[in-house]
């Protein structure tokens, strides 16, 4: 937490690069995405952008989408995944705090940099 850590980037052109990749890491959106597959809730791509679309030119209807059928089908469950990452207390509480120290660092690094490629598969 106390420094950043140096990673290899290979510039492909002015505005995008592939970043060296971060072992024994796991992508936030992979994790989310298996968490609502046990749960049975997973939406697909697919799915998503139907219900979307049939709702795209009517903003009310567009709120319905959202509220009735898509937030609960994406409850918060990452919390889980710590749970049962992290068994032990001191582990758990550790890795947490190492995390949200970690995406409070790099969202503001971030920000000063102008990353704007923010998603749940380039989070790790």
């Amino acid at each position: 937490f106390n420094s950043l850590v140096n990673k290899a980037v290979v510039p492909l052109n002015e505005e995008c690069g592939l970043l060296e990749w971060v072992p024994h890491t796991h992508g936030f959106r992979n994790i989310l995405h298996k968490l609502y597959q046990e749960k049975g809730i997973y939406v697909s791509g697919r799915e998503l952008k139907d219900m979307v679309r049939a709702a795209q030119s009517d903003p009310v209807r567009l709120k319905d989408v959202f509220l009735n059928r898509l937030l609960p089908r994406h409850p918060p469950v990452f919390g889980e995944w710590f749970l049962r990452t992290f068994p032990d207390p001191t582990a758990w509480y550790s890795s947490r705090l190492s995390y949200a120290h970690t995406m409070a660092v790099m969202s503001m690094v971030g920000y000063i940099l102008g990353l704007g490629d923010r998603h749940g598969e380039n989070i790790l």
